[in-house]
């Protein structure tokens, strides 16, 4: 990928003479993201984070009769596109929906509709912000976007105006952002948890260019719940007002020894501390393949993070740690009065070494908050 300061200064030299850099300083106005005419970085070659692993019969948890996730009503229900809804063409008006929050974890919660029923307006919504959809896994409970850049810090004022199209070229905001929804059930109601994973591209030397994860934005996350609750009925100041409302305290985590292994001791009972849980492990890389709640179990496959290989988004591994690509683990919560304790399995159901086990709560326990 060409170097975005270099893309810059030749902007700025072409437009001198009609307007002047300077303007480029004061033209960016609304921060709001802005992914229209995005571009989005193509996908040759899939990553294997963006294809959730087969469930198989080595995820041995003990079954209970009512399994609460999305995941397990998707399985049972008529497939998406089938059925009174898709024959409708007519969702329901979601008088029900609410925007939920803990700490900086914010969600959107139906108590009028099923996984089954949001599916298709959560397709269409990503539709109308111009963001294609990468990973399409209903069954899952999962929607992945393309990584698509933000043009929000690049000017609009007279500049753009003149040039358009070509300006757009020889401008890169060097930053790409994708989001993830997770879909899930929970004692007959819905929600719908949406996490944001940004990449900025650093100049190492005079040539050499290569993205770098940051971190995830809960403001920017805020923001796109705040576009999903108007796209899905809600005014704009409701969506505002919801954003306002004050959540709990930052939760508290720190890592003991129990019974002989490492743990994430969490300071929330287990109904709290599995929201939280939930959207702690997309943001550290360890996506979620499955959850079910009743067990208290997610599983997981970290993903690592990237960096640009030819223009591509390509493998960067071993940041933040020495965890093995594509390794997949069960995270179960364990509930201790008003604690829950959170500890790491192999996708096999055994103990993994030790140290292992500790890589893995590590990342989990910076991204808890």
């Amino acid at each position: 990928m060409s170097n975005p300061r270099f893309k810059a200064l030749m902007g700025c030299a072409v437009l001198t003479a009609l307007v002047g850099c300077s303007t480029l300083e004061n033209a960016v106005g609304d921060r709001r993201p802005d992914y229209r005419g995005a571009r989005t970085t193509p996908t040759l070659e899939i990553p294997p984070d963006l294809t959730g692993p087969e469930m198989d019969e080595t995820y041995t948890v003990p079954a209970r009769d009512v399994p609460a996730s999305a995941v397990d009503a998707a399985r049972r229900a008529p497939a998406v596109g089938t059925g009174a809804v898709a024959a409708s063409g007519v969702l329901p008006s979601y008088e029900g929906m609410q925007l939920r929050r803990e700490g900086d974890v914010r969600w959107i919660e139906f108590t009028d509709a099923t996984p089954e029923q949001l599916w298709p307006k959560l397709r269409d919504f990503w539709r109308t912000q111009e963001i294609e959809i990468l990973r399409d896994d209903p069954a899952v409970g999962v929607m992945e976007t393309e990584w698509v850049e933000n043009r929000a810090g690049i000017p609009v004022d007279g500049i753009r105006r003149v040039i358009g199209r070509v300006f757009d070229r020889l401008y890169d905001a060097g930053t790409r952002d994708k989001f993830r929804l997770r879909v899930e059930r929970e004692n007959g109601r819905t929600n719908v948890y949406l996490v944001h994973r940004g990449a900025e591209e650093m100049i190492e030397g005079e040539t050499v260019a290569r993205w770098v994860m940051r971190p995830s934005d809960p403001e920017l996350e805020a923001e796109m719940l705040s576009r999903l609750l108007v796209f899905l009925g809600r005014s704009e100041g409701e969506a505002e007002s919801m954003l306002a409302a004050s959540g709990d305290s930052a939760v508290t985590a720190e890592i003991v020894e129990s019974d002989g292994r490492p743990a994430l001791r969490v300071n929330q009972p287990l109904n709290q501390s599995w929201r939280r849980v939930g959207v702690a492990l997309d943001r550290a890389s360890l996506a979620v393949d499955e959850q079910r709640r009743d067990d208290g179990v997610y599983f997981v496959t970290y993903h690592g993070e990237y960096q640009a290989q030819s223009g591509l988004m390509g493998r960067l591994f071993g940041v933040g740690g020495r965890l093995r690509e594509d390794a997949r683990y069960q995270i179960h919560l364990i509930e201790r009065g008003d604690v829950t304790e959170i500890v790491v399995y192999t996708h096999g159901g055994d103990a993994p070494p030790a140290g292992e086990a500790r890589l893995v709560l590590e990342r989990l326990k910076t991204e808890l908050r």
